[in-house]
């Protein structure tokens, strides 16, 4: 993996009041229906060249773009959560002149998840074919968060899925949990040769926290989907972490395996998984997964993490704290 500041946790280190005095929602906004839709936004669209867009975007413009290159999609609070930890004094309301100015010269695009019967949904940006160009010297793209163009754009859950690993990058940042690093949709995986098997993961977040301490959080929504795909995200993982290869070898040079979270959208549904890993003998109680949920990765708290022991009953766990 490429490395770059967007990458490192201490590039987003200043916690305004504003932040720590929003509010903190009862409800999680990230659920996936059945046939949600994605409604893209329009506006009047300039023609330029990237010479020309150099000119014209100023430095909050230019982070902006690098945020969302390095995340994949953002709302617009996260944005402004991002740029804000990153030091720039951009308010909410002059964020939405910028991603407007952006939006017409074909930089970023703006689109909303609509659910059936909904007439409002979840603002989202990503790039635009301009950004990408702009963003590409600077931005590893690996698949993970690959520019495929806006047509070829992924499904609501996926993207749900991303703006969820934000989230608990966020809240991260904004606990001042101790971190070296951490990635959006990274993968996992030895790059010994001659490895066996195909064992390799990807997840919405992974997080160093040192070197003894990896963190790789999945989200898992409620859709026959999503049951299906953490059935094989966690047998794989498994595979994994029983693999001396990885500890030879892999993209992130650590040295210790990763300990799997899963981000369900509450408790219940937590526990519905994972009733579901034990069912299909995919569980293995050696070795524990870890979970959180949606509105716990709100709360700007060190305890955001837990086991799900006897009886359901929740074991917690806290991160280490910057001093």
């Amino acid at each position: 993996m490429k490395y770059t500041k967007l990458n490192d946790p201490n590039t987003y280190s200043r916690i305004t009041p504003e932040l720590e005095e929003m509010p903190i929602p009862a409800h999680t906004i990230f659920n996936v229906a059945e046939n949600e839709e994605i409604k893209r936004s329009y506006v009047q669209s300039r023609t330029t060249t990237l010479q020309e867009l150099r000119i014209l975007l100023d430095e909050e413009d230019i982070t902006i773009v690098e945020t969302i290159a390095a995340s994949k999609y953002l709302t617009s609070l996260q944005i402004f959560e991002y740029i804000t930890l990153r030091g720039l004094d951009v308010k909410r309301e002059n964020l939405r002149k910028h991603l407007l100015k952006l939006m017409k010269y074909r930089v970023i695009q703006e689109s909303m998840l609509l659910q059936p019967g909904c007439v409002k949904g979840i603002m989202y940006y990503e790039l635009n074919y301009l950004g990408f160009l702009l963003s590409k010297n600077g931005i590893d793209f690996h698949k993970g968060i690959q520019f495929t163009g806006i047509s070829k754009s992924d499904d609501p859950c996926r993207i749900k899925r991303i703006l969820v690993g934000n989230q608990i990058i966020l809240n991260l940042l904004m606990s001042n949990i101790v971190m070296e690093r951490f990635g959006v949709m990274e993968t996992m995986r030895p790059i010994v040769e001659g490895s066996v098997g195909n064992i390799l993961i990807r997840t919405p977040v992974y997080v160093r926290i040192d070197q003894n301490s990896v963190l790789a959080y999945d989200v898992v929504r409620d859709t026959e989907e999503g049951y299906l795909k953490i059935l094989d995200k966690v047998n794989r993982y498994y595979q994994l972490i029983h693999n001396q290869d990885y500890l030879i070898s892999n993209f992130h040079h650590d040295i210790v395996y990763p300990q799997l979270i899963i981000c369900g959208e509450s408790y219940e549904h937590n526990v519905k998984i994972l009733n579901l890993l034990k069912d299909s003998n995919v569980y293995n109680d050696e070795d524990p997964i870890l979970f959180t949920e949606d509105l716990l990765n709100l709360r700007r708290s060190p305890v955001s993490i837990y086991e799900l022991g006897e009886d359901n009953k929740q074991i917690w766990y806290s991160l280490p704290q910057n001093n």
